[in-house]
């Protein structure tokens, strides 16, 4: 009988054990029954905007004493699609153009002196045994020795030279070329530009009206002529205009569009790019303008629209004569402004001997001009046609 006793007591206890172990687990028994954590991943939408997803949870965590048989939650639902980025090169609110057309590139930097320019060039091309190796920098001076060494030998003179305007006397002094780009859309201030004292040099966009007329006018008044080639700009909203060079298309292709843009009138000593920021850092489309250059005869000006331009690089390649923009003046619309820019002009000119500056037809820069252009002799400067500075560095990286 003790025995027994004994016996149910034992199984007694072990029962209440278990009930209690069952309705009470321990912390770490509730801690095995969650769920797997949420991850969270963080991650930049098509906007910009920083997102937050859940990796790997398909509910939130249940109390620790209810069962989960399925999810309490649907799953989330995908992000809507981010709205298409906006481009950074966006037209500011002084539009800098009118009549409606747009004739630079948006935000361009308006002042770059020349020691500050950084160029990623691409290696040289396998010199001639008998050429002496070029020096490590910079890079364009072989291509002016040779040049320089072409036209002592008694070599037909390129059209560049024989279309150039002649320069006044310079003496001492530090010279000045103002180039006026997108010419002969509006004809207007065109004429109001051509008007102006000279030698000015500017620069005429392929798809300006009649032309040999406007650039006919243009030398007659003393100013030298360039051709203003649109090339495609890195903002994918802004035109170039029609008969652009653009990064993608064929060999075959941007020799057509040359050969058109450079058949509208006759005289001029070079090119320039028009917008051209992403055009200009694609090196096999600048070879082929390179290539088209050097068949002519005439030089290139690198508007410097990207400070990644290869177009100076592949110039100096080509063995083509070339000098590179140093100031916008023009990219905020203020006569006050303008002043400015070319205050910072007579800087660079005074500190290495020259300066080139790009303007364009508007009221504000022809009254700046009006005002600037007769104060240059007792400030030691000189205005000058861009070929005499072209002439004197002759293919040097500037």
């Amino acid at each position: 009988m003790t025995v027994f006793v004994l016996a149910l007591c034992i199984t007694t206890s072990l029962a209440l054990g278990g009930w209690a172990l069952w309705s009470n687990p321990s912390p770490k028994s509730a801690a095995t029954s969650l769920p797997p954590p949420i991850h969270l991943s963080s991650a930049l939408s098509n906007d910009g905007q920083r997102v937050i997803g859940a990796e790997g949870a398909s509910a939130a965590p249940p109390p620790p004493s209810v069962p989960v048989t399925e999810p309490l939650a649907a799953p989330a639902q995908p992000l809507p699609p981010a709205a298409a980025p906006q481009d950074d090169t966006s037209t500011p609110s002084s539009a800098m153009g009118y009549n409606g057309h747009l004739y630079e590139e948006p935000n361009t930097p308006g002042v770059r002196i020349t020691d500050t320019l950084s160029i990623q060039e691409p290696p040289p091309p396998p010199a001639a045994p008998q050429a002496p190796a070029p020096k490590p920098a910079p890079a364009a001076k072989p291509a002016a020795k040779q040049t320089a060494e072409q036209l002592a030998g008694g070599m037909p003179s390129p059209a560049w030279l024989k279309n150039a305007t002649p320069p006044p006397a310079t003496g001492s002094k530090a010279q000045i070329a103002i180039v006026i780009d997108d010419m002969g859309v509006d004809v207007k201030r065109s004429a109001r530009i051509v008007a102006l004292p000279g030698p000015l040099t500017t620069s005429y966009l392929t798809y300006g009206h009649n032309l040999p007329e406007q650039t006919r006018q243009a030398r007659q008044q003393g100013h030298e002529l360039m051709v203003h080639f649109p090339m495609e700009p890195q903002a994918k909203n802004v035109d170039p205009g029609p008969d652009a060079l653009r990064v993608g298309l064929d060999d075959a292709e941007i020799k057509r569009r040359l050969d058109l843009g450079l058949s509208h009138f006759d005289g001029y000593v070079g090119i320039n790019n028009h917008m051209g920021s992403k055009f200009t850092e694609n090196a096999p489309g600048m070879r082929d303008v390179m290539q088209a250059l050097k068949a002519r005869g005439v030089f290139w000006l690198d508007s410097r629209t990207s400070p990644k331009s290869v177009g100076e690089a592949m110039a100096a390649q080509a063995g083509v004569p070339h000098v590179g923009r140093h100031v916008f003046l023009d990219n905020d619309e203020s006569v006050s402004s303008v002043m400015t820019q070319l205050a910072q002009l007579e800087k660079i000119a005074h500190k290495q001997g020259y300066a080139i500056a790009i303007g364009h037809p508007r009221d504000q820069t022809i009254a700046a001009l009006a005002s600037w252009l007769p104060s240059l002799g007792q400030k030691g400067l000189v205005l000058v046609p861009l070929s005499t500075i072209v002439r004197e560095r002759n293919g040097q990286v500037d």
